[in-house]
This record gives structure tokens, C-alpha cells and sequence, in this order.
């Protein structure tokens, strides 16, 4: 019983988001259409006209966060997190930035649970630090009643397989209209979406017959062979109208809480003598995959065992990329990170395999 089966069809039956939905997301009537996150931090930068500064992240957090940063020519400068939620360190923030010279703050809200980011938000104000809001995993989530996306500088959402927006490209990003005005992108390519969205129906929809795993895979070769072969560059193509299309979908889907059973699922989990679920701290999270935080990792060794025996998909979250804080041990090769199946059967499926090892 493989997990992590997309069902289209919850997205094809909702209306798209409205434009009006988006301004109420965002509390601005000023967002650009990106082709995903990456990109989304990459022109953020670039419009604010910041090179060769530091730019503050989490040491937990996608490597395409990093990687984005470093294209611009800027340097990357790391903070602690908060174990609770694996979330942003507000002390380590304020810490970090009293001895090194921030120029910009990226806060990234994981797994679908808000960072600190009303705290962070006053603080950087104060000290004139752009904030640069990364709510790829946390589209829908509030903070005191606030949409997440109305915090910071600039705010983006995006969409990709792992996260709670799981289309196959794209993003929204708001900020200043005047400066949202200095990004300008390349002519689209219909061929590369058009593979990356068959790979996507193969590797995820299809996912349970391993011979559309395998054309998943032929098909996402061949977009990265077309990328090599027709230069095109992923930080500045446009997104197609159809892509566009299906992401509003999506967001609307989101919006109106058809997965609502996700958050649901997490908070019915309790957590175990071999690892806590990792849980929102603050406001109305949008949760969407179970994150298990292990207090030994001989025991994190073993469960993934288990797990692989029963046929439950999971992977082990975010590379640690530094250790120069005592929390960076206390998580590495701890964390097991499962996906939430819209099959109901599926759920019940993995909730008995989870009862039954605790």
C-alpha cells in the first residue's frame, strides 16, 4: 500500500481562485507570476537591488533556498531554529543580528505551521532588515486572525509534489508595486512544462503501478535534457496560461479546505516514548505532511525499517547544512517526514501501522 497518491480531481471540481482571492491572500493587489519559489527569492533580491550582503536563514531549510541566495551574488548567513516547530529562532534572529550586518531576513513557515513571524516582522522593521516571507508550505495558514502572506517585505507561495500546493510549477509573489515592476521574464516554454506535467501525472497520480513510475522518470530526464539542450533558464521562464489555470485551482482547493483532512490526521497522532510529532506552536496551521522528531536515531534507524516493510513512502526532511548549533544534533538523522494520503482507507492504514509500533 504505497502512500502518496494525488487526486486531481479534488482540484479540477473547485472553481479557480479569483483575483480578488489572491488581493485577500496577500492584502495586496500587486503579485507577479513566477515560475517557483526558488525564482521567487532569486528576483526578490534582485528587485531590492541586494548584492553582495548577508542574508539570514535557518540552517534547516531546502537547499534551494541556499542555492537561489548564492546566484545573486549575495552571502548566506545562518540562525538556530525553534525544535518545537523546526521553525525560525526569533532570539537567534535578534541574536545573530546584533554581531553581523543583516541585510535581508528569509522565514520560510514549514510544514504548514507559522514561524514567529508577527515577532520577527516588528523586530526587522526596526532595525531596517527587508523581510522576505517564504510560504511555500504554509499557503492558508493565520497568524492572530492574518493571512500568513500579509507579513513581511515581499511574500511568496509556490507549488511543487512535496508541498501542500502540490502542482508541478509555479508561483505568486507580492510585494512593493514599484519594485515588483523591475522583474522581467523570458518568453515561456509550453514543451518543458508540458513534460514536467507528465512526469508529474506519471511519478504522483499514477503513482502505484511501477511502470508509470518508471515514465515518470523517463519524462523528467527528458525536461532536464531539454533545459540543457534549449538554454532556458528556470529562475526566468514565464508560466503558461494552462499551468496558471491549474495552480488557481489549487489554491482554491487550498483556500476552501478541501484538505483540510491533513491537519486533521496530524492532530489525531499522539505522539510516542520514541518520537514527538512536530506540531504548530502559534495561530491556524495548514499541515499537511506528518513530521516525526526522534530522541535517539538508532530509533529513527529502525522505524524507517518498519515503515519500508509495511509500504509506507516517507523521506528524512531537510539536510542539517551546518552544526555550529547545539539544535543541529538534536534533529539530524532524527526526522521522518510522511505524506498525508487523500485516501481515506490509506490514512486509517498508516494510523494502525503507527499505533501499532508505539
Amino acid at each position: 500500500m504505497r502512500i502518496y497518491k494525488h487526486r486531481p480531481n479534488l482540484v479540477l471540481d473547485t472553481p479557480k481562485a479569483s483575483r480578488n482571492d489572491i488581493e485577500n491572500l496577500f492584502g495586496s493587489k500587486y503579485f507577479y507570476k513566477l515560475p517557483s519559489g526558488k525564482s521567487s527569492i532569486f528576483h526578490a533580491l534582485q528587485a531590492w537591488k541586494i548584492k553582495k550582503k548577508n542574508i539570514l536563514v535557518p540552517y534547516y531549510v531546502c537547499d534551494d533556498v541556499i542555492s537561489s541566495i548564492e546566484l545573486t551574488g549575495n552571502v548566506v548567513v545562518l540562525c538556530d531554529i525553534d525544535t518545537r516547530d523546526l521553525n525560525v529562532s526569533y532570539e537567534s534572529v535578534s541574536n545573530v543580528c546584533s554581531v553581523v550586518e543583516i541585510a535581508v531576513l528569509v522565514v520560510p513557515s514549514l510544514y504548514g505551521n507559522s514561524a514567529n513571524i508577527e515577532k520577527i516582522s516588528d523586530f526587522c522593521k526596526k532595525k531596517n532588515i527587508k523581510l522576505l516571507n517564504d510560504c511555500a508550505q504554509a499557503c492558508g495558514a493565520t497568524l492572530n486572525g492574518k493571512s500568513l502572506l500579509k507579513y513581511g517585505d515581499a511574500a511568496f507561495v509556490s507549488f511543487s509534489v512535496g508541498k501542500p500546493l502540490f502542482g508541478f510549477s509555479g508561483a505568486y509573489m507580492s510585494m512593493d508595486s514599484k519594485i515588483l515592476n523591475r522583474i522581467k521574464l523570458n518568453n515561456t516554454s509550453n514543451i518543458y512544462y508540458l513534460l514536467i506535467m507528465l512526469s508529474y501525472i506519471f511519478s504522483r497520480v499514477l503513482i502505484e503501478w511501477r511502470i508509470s513510475r518508471l515514465i515518470g522518470k523517463f519524462f523528467l530526464k527528458t525536461s532536464n535534457l531539454w533545459i540543457k539542450y534549449t538554454r532556458i533558464s528556470l529562475y526566468n521562464v514565464c508560466t503558461p496560461v494552462w499551468v496558471d489555470w491549474y495552480n488557481m485551482k489549487l489554491l482554491s482547493a487550498q483556500l476552501n479546505l478541501k484538505f483540510q483532512f491533513r491537519q486533521d490526521f496530524i492532530d489525531h497522532i499522539l505522539d510516542s516514548k520514541y518520537y514527538r510529532v512536530i506540531r504548530h506552536v502559534r495561530g491556524n496551521p495548514v499541515g499537511f505532511r506528518l513530521i516525526l522528531l526522534f530522541f535517539e536515531k538508532k530509533n529513527c534507524e529502525i522505524f524507517s525499517i518498519y515503515l519500508a516493510k509495511n509500504k509506507i513512502y516517507h523521506s528524512f526532511g531537510y539536510n542539517v547544512s551546518s552544526f555550529q548549533f547545539d539544535s543541529a544534533h538534536l534533529i539530524n538523522e532524527r526526522i521522518i517526514d510522511i505524506p498525508i494520503d487523500y485516501n481515506k482507507k490509506k490514512r486509517e492504514y498508516l494510523k494502525s501501522i503507527l499505533d501499532r509500533y508505539s
